[in-house]
């Protein structure tokens, strides 16, 4: 009994799965015929389709790089001194001649005395020194004295001009090295590194701080040898930072390399850009840019899906009353995914974009909104 009722519900499933086939296959017909029908009774295709119009396009060469400041520099101590005074903090903006480090200038002060004291003392001695010559000429034309005594004169006259430009010079190396004990900033900028605090000792060219520029900032690249040929001092480059996704910075091509880097085999382009007002601009961030090469005002673009390739002939299907026409074109570059249509069309030329792949020359079509 138990192995009757088996068998009964073997049946029933086979009989269920069987007649799911066949509505499925019934249903594959009724589709096939009804497709079949639509095309033999019009035999038209629904399309979509663009009116050509010519666009402006910046060609260019895309380049990335590191944000650099314009200028930027360490500082460093030029005579050896312990650092009493420190007026700046990492970060603060400071003005050309600001006064940034105060040394102890004891000694030194003690120095440009001395060496005061001594020029005044070769200078008094030069000036007895022409004095005597002069006289001594005087006397040698009357013949009062030899020519022996007026050399002897004009050599110590020579010998007191030398010891006052030795004692000039020491004088002038003392004053600058007080003048040294305060350490100026060279140039308007931002501090961004503090080296030194009150206290230590500073020796000659210990460093006490980073200053750079960043009213300016630029961005050097490397580009290959067949993007290096249609690049010049003066193209215009648009640049953009992640996060600031939203803003576009103008910059130009400052210098260009007329040397490969013998590593890389790349030359080096320099790219300058004036920063904003409130410095969005800041070293170490990656920049992407793009320098502008050529600019053409009537360029036609066409997405790379709507023109067909076949046997190295390029083509589209225009739109002409209600069939499709085959219409051959020239293809140049890539620009953001379309591609350059060079020749083979016309202002307002109806191109098809959907729908080509069914398509052939003459067929009839039905432009859909």
């Amino acid at each position: 009994m138990h192995l009757k009722n088996n068998l009964i519900n073997t049946t029933l499933v086979i009989l269920v799965v069987l007649f799911w086939i066949l509505i499925i296959k019934c249903s594959e017909n009724t589709n096939n015929d009804n497709f079949n029908d639509i095309e033999s009774e019009s035999g038209i295709i629904p399309v979509r389709v663009v009116e050509i119009k010519p666009e402006k396009v910046e060609w260019g060469i895309k380049v990335v790089g590191i944000i650099m400041p314009d200028k930027g520099i360490e500082i460093l101590s030029e005579v050896g001194g312990k650092v009493l005074n420190v007026y700046f903090n990492m970060g603060d903006y400071v003005k050309k001649g600001k006064i940034l480090i105060k040394l102890d200038d004891e000694y030194k002060r003690y120095d440009l005395i001395r060496a005061e004291a001594q020029l005044k003392s070769a200078e008094a001695d030069l000036e007895k020194s022409e004095l005597d010559l002069k006289r001594y000429q005087n006397l040698f034309e009357t013949n009062d004295v030899s020519e022996y005594e007026l050399d002897n004169v004009r050599l110590k006259r020579d010998v007191s001009r030398a010891n006052f430009l030795t004692a000039e010079s020491m004088y002038k190396t003392a004053k600058r090295q007080l003048d040294d004990t305060e350490i100026k900033s060279p140039f308007s900028g931002f501090i961004s590194q503090k080296m030194v605090e009150e206290g230590n000792m500073a020796g000659i060219g210990t460093p006490i701080a980073r200053i750079i520029d960043i009213r300016q900032v630029k961005l050097s690249v490397e580009l290959a040898e067949k993007d290096i040929i249609y690049i010049k001092v003066g193209d215009l480059v648009k640049i953009s930072v992640d996060v600031y996704s939203d803003e576009e910075f103008l910059g130009k091509v400052t210098a260009v390399s007329p040397e490969a880097n013998m590593q890389t085999n790349t030359f080096p382009v320099e790219i300058k850009s004036k920063n904003t007002d409130d410095f969005k601009l800041k070293p170490g961030m990656v920049a992407k840019g793009k320098i502008i090469t050529e600019v053409s005002e009537n360029t036609f673009l066409l997405s790379q899906d709507v023109i067909i390739e076949k046997d190295g002939t390029h083509f589209v299907f225009l739109n002409e009353g209600d069939k499709a026409v085959k219409n051959i074109v020239e293809v140049g570059r890539t620009y953001n995914n379309m591609i350059e249509v060079k020749n083979g069309l016309s202002i307002n030329d109806r191109v098809i974009v959907t729908g080509s792949e069914f398509l052939s020359d003459g067929v009839r079509i039905q432009v859909q909104k």
